[in-house]
Parts: structure tokens; C-alpha cells; sequence
């Protein structure tokens, strides 16, 4: 066993303990449980999966269902600080939220890793469990139909994998892992693959919320707590676009990628007009930031669709995307512990810059680096995949992706006009606890805000100095 591929496990492992703690902290504690040190294990987890993509020879080999660097990192780390989140918001039970957190972050990192489908379908099926249930959480009735919407879709979504599957494992006479898959599919190209491919190809674009699989996903993340909505708005997301990328370039289907790439190509164009027109239509901050998601399910589909530059564009893109979207959830929990009257609108943040200045600069980081803005993360998530789809010929690709980052700056910064432009006595309705001696948030769920704000601009700014090379390093740290 390599360093790298122990220190995966050592990452795997502190992530499950993690869960177990905070179930056993709920046993024993309930609403008063602790979940420092589920987190903590969660941020050890992120340096441990950080770890190994600077020791050599990195790489897992094919059976091995774990991916370690920078996306398993990014993952864990994103697990952390919803845990924290969860453990300051007001909501109930976030020991239980803990445990939903370490387990849906442990399906991501084997998900992303995955080279064996039915690892695949496990891995996939665990993170949207888990998922369902952190949609839930909130137990109110808003939160009920949206799990609800979200599995009855999702269970589909599962016999549909399940039936992929089975037609592959079938059709090739009992094999599972990508290698031996891609052998016998390398020849002539059988119906069965053909319907295994658009099978699996459409569950990987509902698990990304892209469209016209993506009805669920503004109403999940929308009434979720918002710990869990900062969570499985990313982390989920980008472990699924990692996976579909290796399943149709270097798995079972590489053979027919022609076909996997124009389908999507088609799901990308659809996503971005839908979610940036529809996101310009809405007045709730978090389901805003829900189809914000939708438009960058199609920006993933972009650069996956484009075949050059191997799993890293996608990488990239996936986490500038899950830190940015992080952040904004976050500071939906953050402004909720400022403002407790807050009613969840765009206009409700009115007057926040004058009043809670470092949060406000967080929110419009996250904003920029959401719509792609340079000196965010965010600008070299978009750049890299659109420069690729020039230099393969599908320069319409990128024009459409470029027109709807132009176009998302509508409702981005509409967020950012209400808190530092509009006047205070606009359109949000006051509440008793605005003004000056208005409460804070907790210290650490700021901490996490400007972690995250900080993170976006570094990684933002780090490659004008030394280059993409280091960080596409990072995150091809497999």
C-alpha cells in the first residue's frame, strides 16, 4: 500500500468516525450535543486527503474506491465547515445533521473515485440518502414536499442506474470495474452499451440538478437548513461531475463518447438559459443560489463535454463553484443569526454592509466569484473549460457559457446592490432586531464565512503568480 493511498484510507476513516461521534453524541445529548469534534475529524480528513497529492506516485490504483487531493480534500473540507454551521444555525438536532454531513461526504470522495459501477451505484446511492434526509431536516412542511419531490424523482433516478448496471454487468458477462469494461466495449458498440451510456449519462445529469432533470433541486436547497444546503449544493455536485467525466472518457463508455458528449452539450445549453433566466425571476436569496446551481450544472456539463484536457477542467470548475456556493449558503445561516426577523429575500439584505461589514464583503466574494468575476477562483473555474472548447472546435459552447455568466451578473448583483446601495429604508420590512446594536452571529459560523472568502480569493489570485499548473496539480491528485 502506498503513502497516498493510506493516507485516503486515514481520510475515509476519520470521515466515518466523524458520523459515528456524532451519533453517538446525539444518543447521549440530543439538541445539546456538540459537534466540535465531528468537525474536527472532518478538517483532519481534508489535510490527510491534501496530504496525498503531494506524496509520490499519488495515484490510487483501479481498485481502490477513494480519490485523494484536492477534490477529496475540498470535500471534507466542505463537510467541516457545514458541520460548524449546522452546530451554531438555528436548527434542530445538529448532531443528526452531522452524521447526514460525514456520510453524504464520505459517498462523495468514493463516488469521485469510483472505477468499478457498482461502486458507482453504491457510492451515488448513499450521497442521495443522504441527502434526501438533510432536505428533511428542517421538519417543516415546506422542507416535507421538497424531500419528498426530491426522492420520489431520486428513486427513479436509482432504477434507472440500477437498470444501467445491469445491462452493463450482463452484457459483458459478469465484469463491473472500468478497465475491463472499456475492453469489451472498445469493439463494436452494442445497443445494450448504447442504452447502459444515456442511462447513466441522464442519472449523472439529475444528481448535478442540470436540466430537464432539475425541478428538484431549487426547492431543496431552498428549504433545507441552510448547513445542509451549503453542502449538498456542492460537494455532491462536484464528486458527480468528476465521476461522469472518468465514466465517459475513461470508462466503459470511452468508445462512444462522441454520442455521451452531444447529449451533453444539449443538457448544458439547456441548464445555463434556464437556471440564469429563471435565477433573474427570483426573490428568495437561497433559491436564487438554487439556480445558480442549475446554470453551473450546465457550465460542469460544458467542460466535460469538451474533450481536451482530461478531468482537471472539470475539477477546477467544480471546486471554485463548491467553495463560492458554500459560502453563499453559509452566510444565509450567518445573516439569519444577525437578523432573526430576516425573511429569507434579496430585499431582506438591505443595509447589511453599513451594518456587518466583513460579512457583506464575504457575500459579495462569493457573488464575484459565482459569476466568474477575475481575482476569484471562480474566473479560472470558467476560463480554463471555455478555452478548451475553443481549441476543440465548439466555440458556440463557449460563447452560450460566457453569455450566461454575463447574464447571471443580473441576480448576482442585485444581491450585492441591496446590501452595500439600496437605501435602508427600501423594500425590506424592518424588524425589531435591525440597527446598530442588531445580535451576531456566532463567532465560528463567521470564522467559516470568511475562511471560505478568503480561500476564494487566494486560490483566485495564487495562479497570476506561479501559474494553473500548481493547482491543476493539486486537483488531479488521484
Amino acid at each position: 500500500m502506498t503513502a497516498a493511498v493510506a493516507l485516503g484510507w486515514l481520510a475515509l476513516g476519520a470521515c466515518g468516525l466523524a458520523g459515528i461521534l456524532a451519533l453517538v453524541a446525539d444518543m447521549i445529548a440530543g439538541e445539546r450535543a456538540s459537534v466540535a469534534p465531528s468537525a474536527l475529524l472532518l478538517a483532519v480528513a481534508s489535510l490527510a486527503s491534501g496530504a496525498a497529492a503531494f506524496v509520490p506516485s499519488a495515484g490510487a490504483p483501479d481498485s481502490v474506491p477513494l480519490v485523494v487531493g484536492g477534490v477529496g480534500s475540498i470535500v471534507f473540507a466542505l463537510g467541516a465547515s457545514a458541520v460548524v454551521v449546522a452546530g451554531q444555525a438555528r436548527g434542530p438536532a445538529p448532531a443528526q445533521a452531522a452524521a447526514l454531513i460525514a456520510l453524504c461526504a464520505g459517498g462523495c470522495v468514493v463516488l469521485a473515485g469510483a472505477r468499478d459501477v457498482v461502486v458507482f451505484l453504491v457510492a451515488a446511492e448513499a450521497v442521495a440518502l443522504s441527502s434526501y434526509a438533510m432536505v428533511a431536516h428542517s421538519a417543516d412542511d415546506r422542507s416535507d414536499e421538497a424531500a419528498l419531490k426530491y426522492f420520489v424523482q431520486g428513486s427513479v433516478a436509482a432504477g434507472a442506474l440500477v437498470l444501467a448496471v445491469a445491462v452493463l454487468v450482463g452484457a459483458s458477462g459478469g465484469f463491473t470495474s472500468y478497465a475491463d469494461l472499456a475492453q469489451l466495449t472498445s469493439g463494436a458498440w452494442s445497443g445494450a452499451a448504447s442504452l447502459a451510456m444515456m442511462l447513466m449519462v441522464g442519472v449523472s445529469a439529475f444528481k448535478l440538478g442540470a436540466v430537464p432533470f432539475h425541478s428538484w433541486a431549487p426547492d431543496a436547497y431552498e428549504t433545507a437548513p441552510p448547513a445542509a444546503s451549503s453542502f449538498i449544493a456542492t460537494a455532491p455536485k462536484l464528486a458527480m461531475a468528476v465521476a461522469a467525466v472518468q465514466l465517459v472518457r475513461e470508462g466503459p463508455f470511452a468508445s462512444g463518447f462522441g454520442t455521451a458528449g452531444f447529449a451533453m452539450a444539449s443538457m448544458a445549453v439547456a441548464s445555463i438559459a434556464v437556471g440564469n433566466l429563471a435565477g433573474l425571476r427570483q426573490r428568495s436569496y437561497t433559491r436564487m443560489l438554487g439556480y445558480s446551481g442549475v446554470a453551473h450544472a450546465g457550465y460542469l456539463l460544458v467542460a466535460a463535454a469538451v474533450p481536451l484536457g482530461g478531468i482537471v477542467p472539470v475539477a477546477l470548475l467544480g471546486v471554485s463553484y463548491a467553495v463560492a456556493s458554500a459560502g453563499a449558503f453559509a452566510t444565509a445561516a450567518a445573516v439569519r443569526g444577525c437578523r432573526p426577523g430576516w425573511d429569507g429575500s434579496i430585499e431582506g439584505l438591505t443595509g447589511l454592509g453599513r451594518e456587518k461589514p466583513l460579512l457583506s464583503v464575504s457575500i459579495a466574494i462569493f457573488m464575484f466569484s459565482l459569476t466568474g468575476i477575475p481575482l476569484t477562483v471562480g474566473f479560472w473555474g470558467k476560463l480554463i473549460p471555455l478555452l478548451n472548447a475553443f481549441r476543440a472546435d465548439a466555440g458556440w459552447l463557449a460563447l452560450i457559457a460566457l453569455a450566461g455568466s454575463v447574464v447571471s451578473f443580473g441576480y448576482y448583483g442585485r444581491v450585492i446592490r441591496a446590501v452595500f446601495l439600496d437605501p435602508a429604508d427600501g423594500a425590506r420590512t424592518p424588524s425589531r432586531d435591525d440597527g446598530p446594536h442588531a445580535p451576531d452571529a456566532p463567532a465560528s459560523m463567521l470564522a467559516v464565512v470568511s475562511v471560505l472568502a478568503v480561500l476564494v480569493v487566494v486560490l483566485g489570485t495564487l495562479p497570476l503568480f506561479v501559474g494553473v499548473g500548481p493547482l491543476a496539480s493539486l486537483l488531479a491528485g488521484f
